[in-house]
Parts: C-alpha cells; structure tokens; sequence
C-alpha cells in the first residue's frame, strides 16, 4: 500500500518539526498509541492499537529516523508485530514553510509519501479495508497534531478576555479616580 499527500498546519516549520520530534506530542497525536517512547537520538519504541475491519490488532514496534534535516525532513522507518500479523513501512516527512501574509498566518505544508506492507491476517483483509484504515488513521493524526500544535502557538490561540478593572465601591474611590483624571488633563494642558 502506497500513500501520499500533504497537509496545512498553521505554524512555522520550526514548530512543526518540534511537535513530530517530542514522543508526548505524537503519542497523543497518534490514533491508538498506548506507549511511545525516545529509546535513542533517532528511535522510538511503540505500542499502538487498531481497529481494521473486524479485527482489533495490537502492535508493538520499533521506528528508526534517518535522512534528517532539521526542519526540512527526514525518513521513519518501521516494524510492527501482534497476533494479527505484521507491519513494516517507511514514510518520508518534508516540511515546506508558507509566507506570512496580512490574511493567513505563516504554516507549514507537511508532506508525506508512505509505503506499508503487511503480513499474516492482515494481509488477507484485503487491500481496500487496509487503505480506507489507513487512511482515516492518517487524517485523525493530522487534525490531532493540528491541535497540539495550536496549543502551543500563541498566534493561533484564542485571546484571553481583556482584564476588567472592578467598578468603585466607594465615594473614596470615586473621588481618587476623579483626582487622577483631573491631574492627568492639567498635566496635558501644561505642556
């Protein structure tokens, strides 16, 4: 099974490149990840579930980065095991950065082209059901790491409401205001 395509998040690459290299981020971003977790500088240990059709497998894997080029790209290759059979793939990243424009804020076009092949019961699911997981898997990922990301861009966030000063409760403080508004004016009128 072959796929390809690309998605729009909206944060530069720097940001995008820090989200698909922090193992929490992925996890979370990842549809039925147990565990991940940074065994070294460019691997990863993983436990993911899925639902394929009828069939719920189990996978436990290793991924190994290579081809890196901070933030521009790089390469995972991996291998999955479970009772269902098993999962081997390798899927290439590129992050390219979109201008900053009055309209729309900077992002990132992430592209990806994937390569998997199955084995074991898997495999005899059938070509059709494995793609159509696969890919509602891959658009769950990206509208999840959408999210973490945003979380983290404070361009994409919603603004916090203005703080409110409370209203005077007493004569006192109405006077204060009124003596600090006259002294600002004659300070204007002064100059």
């Amino acid at each position: 099974m072959d796929m390809t395509g690309s998605h729009r998040i909206p944060a530069p690459p720097w940001q995008v490149w820090s989200a698909l290299n922090d193992p929490q981020v992925l996890r979370r971003s990842i549809p039925g990840c147990e565990t991940l977790n940074r065994v070294s500088e460019t691997g990863f240990t993983a436990t993911i579930t899925a639902r394929v059709g009828p069939v719920k497998v189990r996978f436990t894997g290793r991924v190994r980065l290579s081809g890196v080029e901070p933030p521009h790209r790089y390469t995972l290759d991996g291998e999955g095991r479970g009772g269902a059979g098993f999962i081997r793939g390798t899927a290439t990243f590129t992050l390219t950065p979109e201008p900053d424009t009055d309209s729309v804020p900077p992002g990132t076009v992430l592209g990806f082209t994937i390569h998997v092949r199955t084995g074991g019961l898997l495999a005899r699911l059938g070509s059709r059901l494995i793609n159509a997981t696969a890919w509602a898997m891959a658009e769950a990922f990206f509208s999840r790491l959408v999210a973490e990301v945003a979380a983290t861009n404070p361009r994409h966030r919603p603004a916090a409401p203005a703080a409110r000063r409370p209203p005077p409760r007493t004569i006192d403080a109405l006077l204060d205001t009124a003596a600090l508004a006259v002294a600002l004016l004659a300070v204007r009128v002064l100059k």
